[in-house]
């Protein structure tokens, strides 16, 4: 009968489809579990050269979305549990396999052989900043022994001085100071904060200084920012910068769109601030709009 699917021929348009079909869904979630850098136009990667990715184990794909964007820093929360340290935001969260080994360091060791030595093919430092949310100085004892598995990985600092590699790993949160400042060398270094650059801790140990964005400014993010903090915001990036540190806030504005892209337009302004965000394809577009990277019709 005209029309009918029993016919010989019908089925084997049927089977044809069928296969087209298959070889599309495969080709897709080949595609969805893809991390390859985006390019622009002329084959060079798309950057997000100061972006920190805020709780980055929270996204679909932990560690792989941040490198995809590029972002210069990446941030995980930890608890100490056995002989592990697992990544979550709080206790109730804990997972097991979910650990700092499996999600980050594992994972990075491979990038790095695969792309010559660092992370993005460049011969640039990515930060893994590691907030550890209980029991400091534990943590930081669980973190040494983790670390010693990965020493190709990780930059180092010693009595002779800094040694770069792939990775940094700067520890957040319960920062075991006293114990860090104990080590004539190793592969942690610290978080520090604004204050703490007038003290005795080594420069060389605090890559990177962080504050909570309401103990510097007032301004919520609309309109413009007010030029007296614009002032102060320029004072403290060029002090950090006088000791060779990068700069972080956390808690900055961001309950709208337009408001993120406020404080964001003001942060990058200075060369050595890094701007956390939740949203890693919205800041990847900012920066990449902003330096004309590539054309609108093009955003990933």
């Amino acid at each position: 009968m005209p029309g009918s699917l029993c016919c010989p021929a019908s089925l084997l348009i049927l089977e044809m489809m069928m296969k087209s079909l298959s070889i599309f869904f495969l080709i897709a979630c080949l595609l969805a579990n893809s991390h390859a850098f985006p390019q622009k136009a002329g084959g060079s990667p798309l950057a997000c050269a100061a972006g920190h990715a805020h709780n980055d184990y929270r996204h679909t794909h932990p560690l792989h979305d941040a490198l995809t964007y590029r972002f210069k820093s990446i941030e995980v929360d930890v608890f100490p549990l056995g002989d592990s340290l697992y990544v979550a935001h709080d206790d109730y969260e804990i997972t097991e396999g979910r650990t700092l080994p499996s999600l980050y360091l594992d994972p990075l060791l491979k990038v790095v052989k695969d792309n010559q030595g660092s992370v993005y093919g460049d011969g640039s430092e990515v930060l893994l900043v590691i907030d550890i949310k209980r029991d400091a100085v534990r943590s930081f004892l669980l973190l040494e022994q983790i670390l010693s598995d990965y020493q190709s990985l990780l930059s180092t600092y010693d009595e002779a001085g800094l040694t770069k590699k792939a990775v940094k790993v700067i520890i957040s949160g319960g920062r075991a100071i006293d114990t860090l400042l104990t080590r004539k060398s190793g592969h942690i270094f610290l978080d520090g904060r604004m204050n703490e650059l007038d003290t005795a801790i080594p420069a060389h140990l605090m890559p990177l200084v962080s504050g909570a964005w309401g103990d510097f400014f007032s301004w919520d993010g609309t309109g413009l920012m007010p030029d007296v903090e614009q002032k102060r915001l320029a004072s403290l990036a060029g002090k950090a910068r006088a000791a060779g540190s990068l700069l972080r806030f956390w808690g900055a504005p961001n309950h709208s769109a337009q408001v993120k892209r406020n404080v964001w337009n003001c942060l990058s302004a200075e060369p050595n601030v890094l701007i956390g965000a939740d949203d890693l394809k919205a800041l990847r577009t900012f920066y990449t709009e902003k330096a004309g990277q590539y054309p609108l019709s093009d955003k990933k």
